[in-house]
């Protein structure tokens, strides 16, 4: 058998990575594949027959004519000792562990009732780990028995499909379910791992839980509609799934810890009529003490999931009071939701008593049809990224290129709902995304939503730092950075720091656009900032501190920006300070400015008012928003160049019929040249590059320490042989521009040796994920990278004539290509080149026998690195990043355990000091020529360092791990693998 992908592993790695603006000059909408969705879908082959498996517990196999079984329900309630004819798997009737069973099914034949990895229907805890279930029909159909009376498998009694079912679950982990190319005539659950209960005070009692690594992978499936019942009536697929945590039959069974962590579903390439997806099912979360559900996963990918008007109706990852890092992801597919009769939601995480975090919800190339539009009083469906009734903070939900029904009314970056009067209600640093992806008027979209707020008992309520962005789509319905209980019954609390933007060649016209929106004016405006590049209108506005505007072409000088159509005044804020006062700011690019253009920023024929004293805004209150903003306007030459205005020297901002604009009035201290404005500088958002260009010189970095460190703690034994070595190293640089780098590094070579001179070659490659941030006169700029490399070399490590030492070196070189993105000057940047890089090591070793068993090595070493100029052009300029030549110091020593001849453990410490450690990087265009801000990463950083060689006996392999940890100029830690073969 060969599994492409380990099936005992429950998530395959993944990766989402978006950039979040922090205001309007840095929206960084770096929306590639990677940044959307990595997941990639487990290829298994699946085995013939049980001489294939790698067996660890029992073996079944069915082909459609080995005997059947007589298997019970799991449920533990009415059904408890019923049984299921007709069905195939393991069965356990006493408190035991049963592992690595497998169940290969191959034909349908007369199957109808349920299959089971294993399964056990008493309440004393059972431990069910790393059973398997294979399912490959080749098409053909399966029909259940669907019924809920009789031998037929029923609704809730341990699923239609379980790797591992139990009544009391103790600890279910890896258990897992593979299914492709298989109809089901009906709907039915399918279970990686299923506990009715996950606590008991049976013999002997137990109160900790572990259901954690299980997975469900559907691949080629079709499950029909059910006949009998609603089209997909109480059917479930779940990685893992939890009735409660304590059993309805025992009353003094107490769950003191559950942990539902790491479940997964895969789906591809089916049609499925169900009611329920989810990577950690859980039906009701009660009376438990601690309870996790983290890492969870549900994928879906070019599939049909009709659902919709049944028992559960939602689509999920997890479900837990403390429930994080969960992944809810649906590409490529298309959802038919039914609500004529029940709401339905759409969530990465579903509910959490206490604490929704860091989840993630992404939509993409994806049609969500609602069946019931016509009717008005069929329900809605709502997308979210967290939903919890204490705290939902920092998740995201992505929606690209995707089709909404009208029925889908709500979409939410994070909710916290307050009904339970909890102390704190925090709805914050929540984002949402919406890509191509038309709005309707009956959509709402909110970063953070406090759903309900009880003034007396809830002592903090916020919805801040959450940030909305809609690019390349239709403008409609409302959009809420924050909002506090509800429009028509607002709460209390703070909605602050929030962004909204809308991206460029966007039209339409909304219902309501809020910053934040509460009860208080006073605590829903500070911070909140409208980013706007598209002509818009609104028929509900406020909210708002900064008012951001773009400017890409003369046609959006014909009209007002932002047209506010509420029937109220726009209040203003121009008496409080700096700090506080609205701000007005505008950037261009590509626009013609003569003396007297006039930019239309906002219209109200109500008026603007000043929001403390209610009074009309004189001219003496807009030379005040103008001051509390700098540079309040400026206009892209180039990406390189930028004409700085100042307010009142080079333009003023006026309301005349009803409309606040900005008009250039001309230079009062250039007579001569009255059209200029006051002058022309770098723009300093390019800044940025100086820091992208440091990523290849942390590369090398990453190389040479790959390659030496092989060397240095290599074994004392015969080194003739291959060796293999991967590390992964996370690392932040304290650079001025912050850089942070996620990098992995290979190493292949072979090894000779003779008595003096130990000597071979090598081939290196690797990775590198970078990203970088800075800070301009426009706010933060954000960039994303990655590099590539590949290259060869020589080294060798010479025994001198004095005992103990050795001197070591190497030379090297190869390719490197490095991708660059980030967002300036109003436009999207992307720098794409290969370059040519070479290194050098000298360096001196000396190993002294402490005492018995022990051995020091004492070591020093140089490195040269460097890399050839490199020169990108980028629309209308050009970036030139000079020739790297840096240098490095590394010494320290090891402490080396040797008394034992298979295993020898170390550990080490040492310094690092790197030396121009930097280069200089420039930017032109036609007109002008700019040094950029010179960054580098000069400076030291400590070293420790731990890991054991291990020689595999009679093998003549050896195997080693390594883990290094820094602090200084380089932060951070790398863990290294490495094999050896020798001859």
């Amino acid at each position: 058998m060969t599994m492409k992908k380990s099936f005992k592993l429950s998530r395959v790695a993944y990766s989402i990575s978006i950039a979040i603006p922090l205001s309007f000059f840095s929206l960084q909408l770096m929306a590639s594949d990677d940044n959307y969705n990595n997941i990639i879908f487990p290829e298994i082959e699946a085995p013939s027959n049980c001489d294939e498996v790698a067996i660890l517990g029992k073996c079944k196999k069915y082909d459609g004519t080995d005997p059947l079984d007589t298997l019970y329900s799991s449920a533990w309630d009415s059904t408890r000792l019923y049984k299921i004819e007709n069905s195939f798997g393991f069965y356990v009737d006493k408190k035991q562990a049963s592992n690595g069973n497998v169940i290969i099914i191959n034909s349908p034949g007369s199957l109808g009732g349920v299959i089971r990895g294993i399964s056990s229907n008493w309440l004393e805890g059972v431990s069910f780990n790393d059973n398997r279930i294979f399912i490959n029909l080749n098409g053909q159909e399966l029909k259940w028995n669907h019924t809920n009376n009789g031998n037929g498998p029923k609704i809730g009694d341990g699923g239609w499909i379980s790797a591992a079912a139990a009544t009391a679950g103790k600890q279910l982990s890896n258990n897992s379910v593979y299914i492709k190319n298989t109809i089901f005539s009906e709907s039915g659950s399918i279970f990686g791992a299923y506990a009715n209960s996950a606590s008991s005070s049976y013999s002997p009692p137990f109160s900790q839980s572990t259901i954690t690594g299980n997975t469900v992978i559907l691949d080629n499936v079709t499950m029909k509609p059910n006949t009998s019942y609603e089209p997909g009536w109480g059917a479930i697929v779940a990685g893992a799934y939890l009735f409660s945590p304590t059993s309805i039959l025992d009353d003094s069974a107490k769950s003191e810890s559950i942990d539902m962590s790491n479940n997964s579903v895969y789906i591809k390439k089916s049609n499925l009529a169900l009611d329920s997806i989810a990577g950690a099912f859980v039906y009701t979360d009660g009376d438990s003490g601690s309870f996790k559900s983290n890492n969870n996963l549900t994928f879906i990918d070019s599939s049909t999931v009709n659902t919709g008007d049944n028992v559960y109706n939602r689509l999920y990852s997890a479900f837990a009071p403390n429930s994080q890092d969960n992944v809810l992801s649906i590409q490529n597919s298309t959802l038919n939701i039914s609500t004529d009769k029940k709401y339905y939601s759409i969530r990465a995480v579903y509910s959490a008593d206490k604490t929704a975090e860091n989840n993630r919800l992404n939509i993409s190339n994806t049609t969500i049809n609602t069946l019931n539009e016509n009717n008005v009083s069929a329900k809605n469906v709502d997308i979210t990224g967290g939903y919890s009734y204490e705290t939902s903070r920092n998740n995201k939900v992505i929606l690209d290129n995707s089709v909404l029904g009208r029925k889908v009314t709500s979409v939410n970056g994070g909710i916290s709902n307050g009904y339970y009067e909890k102390s704190q209600i925090v709805a914050d640093n929540n984002l949402v995304i919406l890509n191509k992806t038309n709005m309707h008027n009956d959509l709402s979209v909110k970063g953070g939503y406090i759903h309900t707020v009880t003034p007396d008992k809830t002592q903090s309520v916020s919805a801040s730092g959450n940030s909305i962005i809609v690019e390349g789509s239709h403008l409609a319905g409302s959009i809420y950075g924050g909002l506090l209980g509800t429009p028509d019954n607002p709460g209390i609390g703070k909605a602050e720091n929030n962004s909204i933007t809308i991206g460029a060649g966007q039209s339409g016209d909304f219902n309501a656009l809020y910053g934040g929106y509460g009860a208080a004016s006073d605590s829903t405006y500070r911070g909140n900032t409208l980013n706007l590049m598209s002509n818009v209108s609104t028929s509900s506005f406020g909210g708002f501190q900064h008012y951001n505007f773009y400017y890409s072409s003369n046609e959006q000088l014909s009209k007002p920006m932002l047209q506010i159509n509420s029937g109220e005044a726009t209040a203003l804020v121009t008496s409080r300070g700096a700090s506080e006062n609205s701000t007005v700011t505008v950037l261009t690019k590509g626009i013609n400015i003569t003396d007297g253009t006039r930019f239309q920023l906002i219209n109200n024929n109500s008026g603007f008012i000043d929001a403390d004293t209610k009074d009309v805004l004189t001219e003496e209150d807009l030379k005040k928003i103008g001051q509390s903003s700098a540079p309040v306007f400026a206009n892209f030459k180039s990406i390189a160049t930028v004409e700085q205005y100042s307010h009142l020297k080079d333009y003023k901002l006026e309301i005349s019929d009803g409309t606040l604009s900005a008009i250039i009035s001309g230079n009062p201290e250039n007579p001569e040249n009255p059209k200029n404005p006051s002058g022309e500088k770098k723009n300093d958002q390019t800044d940025i590059f100086s820091t992208a260009s440091l990523a290849s010189l942390s590369t090398a970095i990453a190389s040479d320490d790959l390659l030496i460190d092989t060397v240095l703690t290599n074994s004392l034994n015969n080194k003739n042989g291959s060796f293999a070595t991967v590390r992964y190293g996370d690392y932040k640089f304290n650079t001025k521009q912050k850089l942070r780098t996620e990098q992995t590094s290979a190493l292949f070579g072979f090894a000779f040796d003779t008595n003096v001179i130990d000597y071979g070659f090598f081939i290196e490659t690797g990775y590198n994920s970078y990203n970088s941030n800075t800070n301009s006169s426009y706010g933060k700029v954000y960039g994303n990278g990655h590099q590539s490399y590949g290259g060869t070399g020589l080294y060798f490590d010479y025994m001198t004539s004095a005992r103990g030492i050795h001197a070591t070196g190497y030379l090297k070189a190869g390719i490197l290509y490095d991708d660059f993105g980030t967002n300036i000057a109003l436009t999207n940047v992307d720098l794409s080149n290969s370059s040519t890089y070479w290194g050098a090591h000298a360096g001196i070793y000396w190993d002294a026998p402490v005492e018995n068993d022990w051995n020091t090595r004492i070591y020093a070493n140089y490195f040269y690195d460097g890399r050839e100029k490199e020169q990108f052009k980028i629309h209308d300029s050009e970036i030139t990043y000079s020739e790297i030549d840096s240098h490095r110091l590394q010494t320290g020593m090891f402490i080396n355990y040797t008394g034992e001849n298979h295993l020898q453990p170390y550990l080490g410490i040492g310094w690092e000091e790197m030396m121009n450690a930097g280069g200089e990087s420039s930017i032109h265009d036609q007109k002008h020529h700019w040094s950029l801000d010179t960054d580098d990463m000069n400076g030291g950083s400590a070293v420790i360092t731990a890991g054991f060689n291990y020689i595999i006996p009679n093998k003549n392999v050896e195997a080693g791990l390594n883990i290094k940890g820094y602090n200084g100029m380089r932060n951070g830690a790398s863990a290294q693998i490495q094999v050896k073969w020798n001859f």
